[in-house]
């Protein structure tokens, strides 16, 4: 792999039914990582908050860093860097039972989330007019459904690319569907962002974005999907 290549890893936590497998990935987090988990009330979350970090550790050690739990550091908007910088980049999502892990030599965000009902309020409110009309002009509510997801993964993935979080206001940029190119329309710098699209599993949008061109090239396999079981059978440490 070379080194400013993306890569997203998608997992389903579905597997952490098995009580000793959570057990063995929980023991493999960080003291800060535990008790972040430890505060979560359902159980859902909590399988989720260790997926996110297996996967994270999953996707840095294929680069060959092993040492990146000796802290994290955030910028002014709260997004994660590896402390020591090396030059690599990252960003997690989880949504239903599945969670999701961005790796790149370059800024990346990756967004998973899964299918629910009717949004129109939520996309009148946040979106920009651009797409509130292209949502508007979906025949049935099922595609409706599905486009605000689209568009919102997509959204949320540039977002996190940029690294502004919840400064920067959804209806400030617009996503926008160009053939087979998805593009972004925005104000906030002059860089090209590149965007993809995932089936991560029946019911689930996922999409990532990020500053490298290979994201955008559909000839290039980006996408690993992981099962924990597996990854935690091939380990030998």
């Amino acid at each position: 792999m070379k080194e400013n290549s993306t890569r997203l890893y998608i997992a389903s936590t579905a597997e952490f039914a098995d009580k000793e497998l959570y057990e063995r990935a929980y023991q493999r987090m960080t003291t800060e990582r535990k008790q972040k988990t430890d505060r979560f009330r359902l159980d859902r979350d909590r399988k989720l908050s260790v997926g996110a970090f297996l996967l994270l550790d999953y996707g840095l050690e294929k680069r060959g860093i092993e040492d990146w739990k000796r802290g994290l550091w955030y910028n002014e908007n709260g997004k994660p860097y590896l402390a020591d910088g090396q030059g690599i980049y990252f960003n997690l999502s989880h949504s239903g039972e599945y969670v999701a892990c961005a790796v790149s030599g370059e800024e990346v965000g990756c967004d998973i989330e899964m299918i629910s009902g009717q949004k129109m309020d939520i996309a009148r409110r946040f979106f920009s007019p651009s797409e509130y009309e292209l949502l508007l002009s979906e025949k049935t509510e099922q595609k409706k459904r599905e486009l605000f997801f689209r568009l919102w993964t997509l959204k949320e993935s540039f977002i996190k690319a940029v690294g502004k979080g919840l400064v920067m206001p959804l209806d400030s940029f617009s996503i926008v569907f160009q053939g087979d190119e998805i593009l972004v329309e925005q104000t906030y710098d002059k860089n090209k962002y590149y965007f993809r699209e995932f089936s991560a599993a029946e019911g689930y949008c996922c999409s990532l974005c990020g500053l490298d061109p290979e994201i955008g090239r559909k000839d290039k396999a980006v996408c690993e999907y992981v099962s924990f079981l597996e990854l935690f059978s091939n380990r030998k440490r």
